[in-house]
């Protein structure tokens, strides 16, 4: 009986090995020069959208699809943005937008609302998207945060 259990064990902790493979994808990337790329696991490095200006942040939106990312800029004739580029149409579209925001990096909460780090009039900080208006979560100087930006390094624990 012990040995049988033993078996029985060992073959279902192979299959977990088996069935528990990491995937092989692309992946997705965006650079100071406004430009989001794709990159497959051979290194071949492919241009998928170019904006007028810095992109920080990059995620994949919910429906495991669509791509988010920012457009960084507080020049005065480029409006900061939150875009969404579609592989299957190849096309951007502009999720939000502003002209005294700048948006870094960006990540979807469980609730679908779009979190960005940024930079406004009243300093970096940590900002949120409901239903298209912008809302404050907590600035670097509500933390007590010396710092100028706050423009990389966020992410999103999906268990909680």
């Amino acid at each position: 009986m012990r040995l049988l259990l033993l078996t029985a064990s060992a073959v279902l902790g192979l299959t977990a090995l088996v069935t528990a493979q990491g995937h092989t994808t692309d992946l997705i990337s965006v650079d100071s020069g406004g430009r989001l790329w794709r990159t497959s696991t051979t290194g071949a490095a492919t241009s998928l959208a170019l904006r007028p200006s810095p992109s920080h942040g990059a995620y994949m939106h919910y429906d495991n699809r669509r791509i988010l990312f920012t457009q960084a800029t507080l020049a005065p004739s480029i409006p900061g943005a939150i875009l969404i580029y579609d592989p299957a149409t190849q096309a951007v579209a502009t999720l939000w937008s502003s002209p005294v925001v700048s948006p870094f990096d960006v990540i979807q909460n469980g609730d679908g609302d779009l979190v960005f780090t940024g930079e406004t009039a009243s300093g970096p900080g940590l900002y949120k998207i409901v239903s298209g208006a912008m809302t404050t979560i907590v600035t670097t100087v509500q933390l007590g945060v010396p710092v100028t930006r706050l423009n990389a390094g966020l992410s999103l624990n999906v268990r909680t």
